[in-house]
């Protein structure tokens, strides 16, 4: 089908169906590094950002960067929880 401009663009995408593009096949490396990561972002108590993430995958024989791994870490959703301070509750001069 051929978009002529009488048709308004949504009925022409509409009857086109979605194409979601070609799937990617991924290499065996970049699996064994999704994996990788996910063990290591759950070992960490989802505490460990892109810095410390590209670090430790070094450590295990990767070569990552650190905006390779911000960007895995993101198409992955792995998303770091915020450390909450320390809160006392006991009060101590309470007479």
């Amino acid at each position: 089908m051929m978009f002529t401009g009488t048709e308004s663009h949504g009925s022409f995408t509409a009857g086109r169906g979605t194409f979601t593009g070609p799937k990617r096949i991924r290499s065996p490396l970049t699996v064994l590094l999704r994996r990788c990561m996910k063990a290591l972002f759950a070992e960490s108590r989802q505490s460990l950002g892109s810095r410390r993430m590209s670090k430790r995958l070094r450590e295990a024989g990767f070569d990552v960067g650190r905006y390779r791994a911000r960007r895995l870490m993101k198409a992955m959703g792995l998303v770091v929880k915020a450390k909450r301070k320390y809160k006392v509750t006991t009060d101590s001069n309470h007479r």
